[in-house]
């Protein structure tokens, strides 16, 4: 369950919504809150993904672009 969306990001470009729940990318299934960022990190920032959610009891398909992680928006050394 989606938890807050941030202001910009590309998740509210994407549609995005607080307690949207995300039931598939890309056709992989999310099944708990560990496989939805291990599912993401098999993409990279530019990467466009479609998003199955399931929102106040109806399911929904978004397309998002994805942006850099902030692990890659810090300057390296």
């Amino acid at each position: 369950t989606i938890g807050e969306v941030t202001s910009k990001s590309a998740a509210e470009k994407a549609g995005l919504k607080a307690k949207d729940v995300i039931l598939f990318v890309n056709d992989l299934e999310i099944s708990n809150s560990e496989s939805l960022p291990n599912t993401l990190a098999g993409f990279k920032a530019g990467d466009t993904i479609k998003l199955v959610v399931e929102r106040e009891g109806k399911r929904l398909e978004l397309t998002a672009i994805l942006d850099k992680r902030p692990s890659e928006l810090v300057p390296k050394k």
